[in-house]
């Protein structure tokens, strides 16, 4: 396997349980819209949030500007400006003639509503997406679901950050060689990993006991790259330390202990910190020696460019390659990066001319299979000013997550290694690497 299983499964339990759901919309053009609305749609249906957010730069209002500017403010983490947006198209007459659009501006606004941490009013919007705000029934299944996981959170006072300045903690690598930090919670002190690809924090279940994490509600169901399902509860962290910062009123998921285990490698997972918690210092720098430091220490540097943006709760970053700028996935806790079928699909003759063809086995907590790719090398990227060459990198012919067909790969920590420091600065927006 490209990442290892145990990489493998911490991407796959967080992005099933993200608020969006199924592929991205078509979104329909009303046609007195013409050339401009048809281009911002195309962008949208890609998920290009970079070729969006410079496409809507100076265009001019209306209903169909204000959907997309609400995405391009979602997608750049400035949630309470969507939700403004969102709720002026949403009453618009655009919306409701238009049942795919409304579709994806109530996930939006769910999904912005969850940034905040304003779960009882997200649990609102996915009991209307559960019912007539859904253009299909796999967005009505799909929405109940997802209603009871932030349901289970209403009521449940927003996450906080306290840090005095900037928290230097010292970080371990575990036998998945994946980076760890020490959590403190209910008189336990506990190795988790720390992993940006995680959209939602993670917790075994005899983790969360022992820790005196807060069980909400029922169930919710989390589906496979295989095609299985699995189930999970929702839980809240009253308190947790990560060195001299605390937490408070942190969700995640919590997972049976079989779940996270890998006795194959006698490894166990027993907790993830992921990105909400992540993003509430605002700005996380990790050296090549091993510390990580919460909160910010410098300013903006020579990445002036707002290169990173998220979908869902999801890091997406922009990179450049061979003249063209792409849009990949960013996750700390993947060994290497790894390409997917829209860099195959544009780039087909030259992959499959100078790359050797090959079966790679993937798989996650609901099973294993095999995928069709190919070995390419070397993968030349320059990201924030700062280049970065892969020596060797997998292409995958076929989809290997749900969001393996909606961005061009997934960098990992192969590229990261390459530099004395990783800066991920989620109030501008960008990744920088020094």
């Amino acid at each position: 396997m490209k990442h290892g299983l145990a990489a493998t499964v911490i991407v796959w339990l967080a992005a099933c349980a993200a608020p969006a759901s199924g592929p991205p919309l078509a979104a329909p053009v009303p046609a007195a819209d013409g050339a401009d609305a048809a281009r911002l749609a195309e962008l949208y249906r890609r998920q290009d949030c970079f070729g969006l957010r410079d496409a809507l730069a100076g265009m001019r209002g209306g209903a169909t500007v204000d959907f997309y500017r609400a995405a391009a403010a979602v997608a750049f983490n400035r949630p309470d400006e969507a939700i403004g947006e969102l709720r002026r198209f949403l009453d618009s007459h655009e919306a409701a003639a238009d049942a795919e659009r409304r579709q994806a501006a109530y996930e939006l606004l769910g999904d912005a509503y969850v940034r905040t941490f304003r779960y009882g009013e997200a649990a609102e919007v996915y009991a209307a997406l559960a019912g007539e705000a859904s253009a299909d029934s796999a967005g009505r299944d799909n929405a109940a679901n997802v209603r009871g996981l932030w349901g289970a959170l209403a009521g449940t006072p927003a996450q906080t950050v306290e840090a005095p300045g900037p928290v230097r903690v010292a970080t371990t690598r575990d036998r998945a060689n994946l980076v760890n930090v020490r959590v403190q919670s209910g008189g336990q002190s506990v190795d988790f990993v720390y992993d940006t690809g995680a959209n939602l924090s993670t917790v075994t279940a005899s983790t969360a006991r022992e820790m005196g994490f807060r069980l909400l509600g029922d169930s919710v169901r989390v589906g496979s790259i295989t095609g299985g399902s699995s189930w999970a509860r929702v839980a809240v962290a009253p308190e947790i330390r990560i060195g001299g910062a605390t937490v408070r009123n942190a969700a995640f998921l919590v997972f049976p202990d079989s779940a996270l285990a890998f006795p194959q490698i006698d490894y166990q997972i027993r907790g993830i910190i992921g990105f909400p918690v992540i993003a509430g210092f605002g700005v996380t720098t990790l050296t090549r020696g091993g510390e990580l430091v919460l909160g910010d220490t410098a300013n903006a540097g020579a990445a002036s460019e707002q290169n990173l943006c998220l979908r869902g709760l999801m890091p997406t970053v922009a990179a450049e390659h061979a003249g063209e700028r792409l849009h990949f996935g960013f996750d700390t806790g993947a060994q290497a990066t790894a390409l997917y079928p829209p860099f195959h699909a544009a780039r087909r003759e030259a992959v499959e001319a100078g790359g050797e063809a090959t079966t790679v086995q993937v798989g996650g907590a609901g099973g294993v299979r095999q995928v069709r790719a190919y070995t390419l090398s070397p993968l030349v990227l320059r990201i924030g000013g700062r280049e970065a060459t892969v020596p060797q990198v997998r292409v995958y012919v076929e989809p290997t997550s749900d969001d393996s067909d909606r961005v061009f790969g997934n960098i990992g920590q192969d590229v990261i290694r390459q530099f004395e420091s990783m800066t991920l600065d989620f109030r501008r927006m960008q990744l920088r690497f020094d």
